[in-house]
């Protein structure tokens, strides 16, 4: 498929920046809507131009928001990240389980800082526990000293790896919540769908539709910068997984 030219991509990419400080500053770089309300992010999340718009405006990775919902009441004593990057989802989930460990596993450990700045930001300094590589058997270790841990993870296609029929069975115990990415690792989204489905209900959201037009946040922007704000940055299709164990 044709791509833009590469000083085309850059030109967006500098415009989308721009855009993205003009709105963390109007909402004084609090997140505005969706599970995560109330939030604050570091200016350190401006390197993120593709989940900065959607982060402040509540909607990044909204397929995710039914699971986060209605699990809502739950009493994890875990939280477990595989994939923590910035810390977004960590610290988010920490400020609605507050009793909750919450463990954070990150290979890059240049973006720990981030994490930890967002962490103390929400006042939850003292909770967050950054770790490097992970790998299934630590997982299991790790996921297997709780009683009621919830799983979430992003890793770009090893999560074929990590869920994986033998290794899946070591986590009946808890809810997991998994980023599918197909255009990675061939049919990521059925190979970790069957092997959850052992012991879990599993549901499956596929990458949906986005509405600007319902951000209070974007109201008086122009048609084009409202979509643009929407954009989250995927050069291919993914899936979300929510599985809710059984037992």
């Amino acid at each position: 498929m044709a791509q833009p030219p590469a000083q085309h991509r850059g030109l967006l990419q500098q415009h989308r920046a721009y855009l993205n400080k003009l709105l963390a500053d109007d909402s004084d770089w609090t997140i505005d809507d969706g599970p995560f309300q109330g939030m604050k992010l570091p200016k350190s999340y401006e390197r993120f131009y593709s989940m900065l718009g959607p982060a402040i405006l509540g909607c990044f990775e909204q397929e995710t928001h039914g699971f986060i919902d209605a699990w809502a009441d739950r009493k994890y004593d875990a939280v477990i990240n595989v994939g923590m990057a910035e810390g977004y989802y960590l610290v988010g989930l920490g400020r609605r389980y507050p009793d909750a460990r919450l463990i954070g596993y990150e290979q890059l450990e240049e973006l720990w800082p981030i994490a930890k700045e967002t962490a103390y930001l929400n006042t939850m300094a003292e909770r967050l526990e950054t770790r490097g590589v992970c790998d299934p058997e630590t997982l299991k270790q790790v996921a297997g000293s709780f009683s009621a841990p919830l799983i979430i993870m992003d890793i770009e296609g090893a999560e074929v790896d990590f869920l994986s029929p033998s290794h899946a069975q070591n986590f009946a115990h808890a809810d997991v919540i998994v980023e599918c990415h197909d255009g990675k690792r061939d049919s990521a989204t059925e190979h970790v769908k069957a092997a959850l489905a052992l012991n879990h209900k599993v549901t499956v959201v596929p990458e949906g539709g986005r509405n600007p037009n319902s951000m209070r946040l974007l109201t008086g922007w122009s048609q084009v910068n409202r979509w643009l704000m929407m954009w989250e940055g995927r050069g291919t299709f993914c899936t979300w997984i929510g599985a809710d164990h059984l037992g």
